[in-house]
């Protein structure tokens, strides 16, 4: 059985991805020996386990700012994973990219960015696949906080199952019929929960 167009453009964007993350690395762009001194909160966990409920419970918070998620240290680093969610213009992360040396002064001068136009004091970061990446964090930013949110295994596989449920295509909502297997499902809640389980 041939793969699908759709499932042939997910490979080759992802592949892309992977080649684009290579380069950076060759770069130096992920450098182990780069400090942030930011009090930062940072938030991870398997998908679907209660992370952006628990990240709104603490932007109410005075001092607290969190927007959107960024994906900038558990996945491939990606301008586009920040731009849409964020309304920034695509062009002036890519500035901002290249005035950078490396990600945690981006990550830095784009979290105080976000800080001067909230009014708030404090970061909090909440990507689910932070989770991944338990360990650069805390190296890069030595007086940050993790919170590992942790909903029990069988709720997450469940609502892990069918998620999503929609995409957007050319501007416009489109229903998906998504239906993972759920033994995919409940080994990736056991390999999230696990990685940070690790640094607890």
């Amino acid at each position: 059985m041939l793969p699908s167009p759709r499932h042939l453009k997910r490979r080759l964007r992802q592949r892309q991805r992977w080649r684009r993350d290579a380069r950076l690395r060759a770069g130096g762009w992920y450098d182990p020996s780069a400090r942030s001194e930011q009090h930062a909160i940072f938030i991870g966990g398997c998908g679907r386990s209660g992370t952006t409920l628990f990240k709104e419970v603490l932007n109410r918070h005075p001092g607290l700012a969190c927007g959107p998620e960024t994906s900038l240290f558990g996945l491939p680093f990606s301008v586009d994973n920040i731009a849409a969610p964020w309304g920034i213009d695509r062009d002036e992360l890519i500035d901002l990219q290249a005035s950078c040396p490396n990600l945690i002064r981006f990550a830095d001068r784009f979290s105080e960015r976000f800080l001067r136009q909230e009014g708030k004091r404090r970061w909090v970061e909440k990507t689910p696949n932070n989770i991944r990446a338990v360990g650069p964090i805390l190296t890069w930013y030595p007086n940050a906080r993790f919170v590992h949110v942790i909903r029990d295994g069988r709720d997450v596989s469940c609502s892990l199952r069918n998620h999503p449920k929609e995409r957007i295509e050319n501007g416009r909502i489109v229903p998906l019929k998504t239906n993972n297997p759920i033994d995919r499902c409940a080994t990736r809640w056991r390999d999230d929960v696990a990685d940070g389980l690790a640094y607890r």
